[in-house]
């Protein structure tokens, strides 16, 4: 879903001498000024950045030969530079590349055994920061931490009733204010942005963020990132999931970088941005009146 012109990606628009850090059709997002998570990683910071498109998807093991639709994925790249590839080696194990009919991609898990996975080289500590883009479904779960150690247990998933559960606890159920959380009915693809802390932790939707905090259970990070299975070794259980994309960072990210994270996204999927807005609107229904911009 990137702005082109021939089959070249356009990295910067001007007016002028000044230059466009948004342009929009409509509702929908058209240019995003050329920002690409991977911008948001510092020399220290350590995680991963997954984009679900055929430049970074692999049918091997080692990341040399490029993914097409149809195709089942074996590597992921970490574009983060990190060098946190998600990596299935068992062939029936590994995701589909497949496309929307707007010309998103994404990966999708057939419930039955697919997920695909890396361990970091060791344990990344909250605060850590993860958006995780997906087709909103029951039963799916977007982020898993590999191993069942229980002190590293970190878990973002839905519900068999569709709403968000977040679990970072070393053993029983999810905290009541963790659980339950419902996703706006309007949503297909959800973009869900969260800061997950030892105990209270922030979540966005969207590019919408809760007026308060979740408390996940105490958790003292994750050594590695997984999707669309159980945190078991090997895992026991597997849900489906339709993944767009992935982001994971051991620290909290600003509300500045996760706006411009979701905007990346929503040029990506190709999803209207809930934000926009023109003084002219007030206008639609036929009413008299004024709109004067002064020159600057």
């Amino acid at each position: 879903m990137a702005l082109k012109l021939g089959a070249n990606s356009i990295n910067k628009l001007y007016l002028g001498s000044t230059a466009i850090n948004k342009a929009y059709l409509g509702a929908g997002i058209l240019f995003s000024g050329g920002f690409s998570p991977a911008d948001v990683f510092g020399a220290t910071d350590i995680g991963l950045f997954n984009r679900i498109h055929p430049d970074n998807l692999f049918t091997d093991t080692n990341g040399t030969i490029n993914a097409t639709v149809g195709d089942a994925v074996a590597y992921i790249e970490d574009l983060s530079g990190n060098e946190n590839h998600r990596i299935q080696a068992t062939v029936s194990r590994r995701p589909t590349l497949q496309q929307d009919p707007n010309g998103a991609y994404k990966l999708v898990y057939d419930g039955v055994d697919d997920f695909i996975e890396v361990t970091y080289s060791g344990v990344i500590s909250t605060p850590l920061s993860n958006v995780n883009v997906a087709r909103k479904a029951p039963n799916m779960r977007m982020s898993i931490e590999t191993t069942d150690t229980s002190s590293l247990r970190l878990s973002n998933e839905t519900a068999t009733d569709g709403t968000l559960t977040f679990y970072a606890k070393d053993g029983g159920g999810a905290n009541s204010g963790a659980k339950g959380i419902p996703i706006p009915l309007e949503i297909e693809i959800l973009i869900l942005g969260t800061v997950w802390a030892q105990e209270n932790s922030l979540y966005r939707i969207n590019g919408v963020q809760n007026t308060g905090v979740f408390d996940p259970g105490s958790n003292s990070g994750t050594s590695g990132y997984r999707s669309a299975a159980n945190n078991k070794n090997p895992p026991t259980d597997y849900t489906v999931l339709e993944e767009y994309g992935a982001i994971q960072i051991d620290r909290e990210l600003t509300t500045e970088q996760f706006e411009k994270i979701e905007d990346y996204f929503r040029l990506e999927v190709g999803i209207a941005h809930s934000g926009v807005f023109s003084p002219a609107s007030l206008f639609a229904g036929g009413q008299q009146g004024l709109l004067f911009k002064p020159e600057r």
